[in-house]
Formats: C-alpha cells, sequence, structure tokens
C-alpha cells in the first residue's frame, strides 16, 4: 500500500504544472508561507495554478487536464489535530463533522458558502516547512510522506484573496483523503461516493 501510495504521490507531483499565479513563486514575499522544491521530486516548480476553464493549452507549461484528484464531494469525517492557535471551541469542532465540502472546475462549495470560478493554487511543501508555518507534523496528520501537496482556493487569478471559508486550504492524503487546515484546526475529509 505505501508504495502505491508512493507511486500514486510520485506521478501526481510529475502532473504538477509549472506555472503559478501571474508566473510569481512563492519566494518573492508574497505568500504567507514558504514552500521550496524538494530535490528528489523531479519537477522544475513547486506551485501551479489552475484556472476555472482557463488553462492555456497551447503552453507546455500548463497541464492538459482540468480533472483533479480533489474534484469532488467530501464530508469533513474527524477532526484530527489542532494547531498551535485555534479559534475554535470544542462546540464549533463538533458542529462541522459531518459536514460536507465540495470542489470542481466550476465552484467551490461548503455549507452555504460558494466560490463561483474557484482558483486553486498547489504547492508541494516538506514536512518541517508545514510544520513551520502551521506548527504541526504530517504524522500527526497521518501523512507518511516527507513532502505533501498543499492547495490554496482563490477567489481571483492573482491568488491575492483567499476563498473564506472553510475548505480553502488542505493537504492532499491520497486520492480519497484530504486534511483541511481551518482556524487552527486540522479535519480528515473523506470523498463521498
Amino acid at each position: 500500500m505505501r508504495r502505491l501510495t508512493t507511486l500514486f504521490l510520485l506521478t501526481l507531483f510529475l502532473g504538477i504544472t509549472i506555472s503559478a499565479c501571474k508566473g510569481e513563486s512563492f519566494n518573492n514575499g508574497s505568500s504567507q508561507r514558504n514552500t521550496k522544491q524538494d530535490n528528489d521530486i523531479p519537477i522544475k516548480d513547486s506551485t501551479s495554478l489552475i484556472q476555472h476553464n482557463e488553462q492555456k493549452k497551447n503552453s507546455s507549461d500548463i497541464s492538459e487536464t482540468t480533472e483533479e484528484m480533489f474534484y469532488g464531494q467530501w464530508v469533513i469525517k474527524e477532526h484530527i489535530e489542532c494547531g498551535r492557535v485555534s479559534t475554535y471551541t470544542q462546540e464549533d469542532i463538533e458542529r462541522l463533522v459531518g459536514k460536507r465540502i465540495a470542489y470542481s472546475v466550476d465552484s467551490a462549495c461548503f455549507d452555504n458558502k460558494l466560490c463561483k470560478k474557484p482558483y486553486y493554487k498547489k504547492s508541494i511543501i516538506s514536512d518541517n516547512e508545514f510544520f513551520e508555518s502551521f506548527y504541526a507534523s504530517f504524522d500527526r496528520l497521518g501523512i507518511n510522506e516527507k513532502s505533501a501537496i498543499i492547495v490554496d482556493v482563490y477567489i481571483d487569478s492573482d491568488c491575492n484573496n483567499l476563498w473564506d471559508s472553510t475548505g480553502s486550504t488542505f493537504l492532499i492524503k491520497d486520492q480519497n483523503t484530504l486534511v483541511l487546515f481551518d482556524d487552527g484546526e486540522f479535519f480528515k475529509l473523506v470523498r463521498v461516493n
């Protein structure tokens, strides 16, 4: 199973494109976290932007597929971990468990909050970099890899305005599991079939 997960993540990493929001990288001071390329990952850049129905098919730097593995319906299955600082009470956490989140090329939706035409920004982040930014280790989140893909959901193509909703930042654990970060808390999302 671990070999299959590693192969799956390697294949996914190869599919990550080079383009980032307006061609800027994460290390130019415009991002809250510092993501780097892992020397073991055979890609040129660790960020990409998935634009709703606006992919540049004539560019070799942009992936030709619009179907992302995180597209679909998800349910918040359980609370995993508390970060260093949280705005949630135990009641808030319990209220979130069982709620659904949906991601597609045309929209992102949680509860009654809809983001039409979202921009998904994917980055590869190491366990150490993730810990520096979020004060939680991959191990405690159930991720048994040295790096993972983190996705931020933006409402604008410049990636200046993060979607103001639960579901705006998550890690991809595997094709059926995401790890959601929300206001200092981590939750396990599972795919709804």
